[in-house]
Formats: structure tokens, C-alpha cells, sequence
């Protein structure tokens, strides 16, 4: 009984000795990503500055890093800011936005699709980022506006101390010059050649 025992025993330490065994040359440490900043309690991740740069300048170096990155961190500490203010983005408004992009830049929707592709975006992810950048512009035009204030008198008063600014000198656009002895001789010419001879 107690060799049944002894070899129950083994018999579930070497499956467990086993299992580990197994366990552990299945589970390498492998990094997937470089932490390359951290806001507050957010990340910004290597494979995303990387992705961003390339985004904005296919053929920058790495000299472009760290504008890109300081960007990414402003981004985040707007994105912060803004977490609970109201902004709402139409699918009008990134339509708009889209198709403004197209024409400017002349492309097809067949050629913006496939440059998103070569950044690594999906195009959900694409309007996903779109709308979080147009909701964030909004936001900051909000807020600037509600701190600016200028009254009638102060724009008189500016426009008085500055009237060469909004001056525009008399301009006259001339549509033909005609040469007065030209157009005389011409018509002499006409005058003979409707005269019976």
C-alpha cells in the first residue's frame, strides 16, 4: 500500500515537474514594444512614433523622432485636457475633411485607401484618428474664443490707429488700348469699300 502510494506521488510530481517544464520552453520573454514616453499615465509606444513619422514624412530619419514625439506628447496632454468636454463630429464632418484631402492633394479614394494601408491603418482606424483630431481642433477653437473678447470700441479704435493696413489704393484695370489712328483708318477703309465706284 504505501509503495501504491509512493509511486502516486512521483507519478504526480514528475506530471507536474513535466507540465512546468513544458510550460516554461513554450513562455519566452519577447518584446513586442518599446515604451518611448509616458503622459501621466499614458503611453506612447516606439511602433507608434514610428508609424506617425512615417505617416507625415515618408522619408524622414531619425533626426524627426523627437519633433514627431514632442507632438505625440502635446497631443496626449490636449487629448488629457479635453477628456470631458463636450464635441461632437458629424460622419459629414470627416467626409468633408476626407474629401478635401482628395482634392487637394488630386487622388483617388482607391490611392488614399492603399497610403493608409502602407502606414499600418486599417480605414476605420484612419477616421478613427480623423474624428479624434477634428474633435480636438474644435475643442481648442472653443476655448480660445471663449477667452478672447473684443469689443466694437476696441475694433474702431484699432482700425482708426491703423488705417493703412485696410487701405487699398485706387486700382484701375484697362480691359483694351486702342490706337485712335488705327481705328480712324480702319474705318476710312470700310467707308471706300461700301462706296459704289
Amino acid at each position: 500500500m504505501k509503495s501504491h502510494i509512493v509511486f502516486r506521488f512521483l507519478g504526480h510530481t514528475f506530471f507536474s515537474i513535466y507540465f512546468l517544464l513544458l510550460f516554461a520552453f513554450s513562455v519566452r520573454g519577447e518584446i513586442v514594444d518599446e515604451v518611448v514616453a509616458i503622459v501621466n499615465d499614458e503611453v506612447i509606444t516606439r511602433s507608434e512614433l514610428l508609424r506617425v513619422t512615417q505617416a507625415n514624412s515618408p522619408d524622414a530619419d531619425s533626426s524627426r523622432y523627437r519633433e514627431v514625439l514632442e507632438k505625440l506628447v502635446d497631443q496626449k496632454l490636449i487629448d488629457q485636457a479635453t477628456k470631458g468636454t463636450e464635441a461632437k463630429v458629424s460622419e459629414e464632418e470627416v467626409e468633408e475633411v476626407i474629401n478635401n484631402f482628395k482634392e487637394t492633394n488630386k487622388i483617388t479614394d482607391d490611392q488614399l485607401r492603399d497610403a493608409i494601408r502602407t502606414q499600418g491603418l486599417t480605414w476605420e482606424q484612419y477616421r478613427t484618428e480623423l474624428r479624434e483630431g477634428i474633435r480636438r481642433n474644435q475643442i481648442i477653437a472653443q476655448t480660445i474664443r471663449s477667452q478672447v473678447t473684443i469689443s466694437e470700441k476696441e475694433i474702431k479704435d484699432y482700425y482708426q490707429k491703423h488705417p493703412d493696413q485696410f487701405f487699398e489704393p485706387a486700382q484701375v484695370k484697362i480691359e483694351k488700348i486702342v490706337d485712335a489712328a488705327l481705328v480712324d483708318r480702319a474705318a476710312l477703309e470700310l467707308e471706300r469699300e461700301s462706296m459704289p465706284p
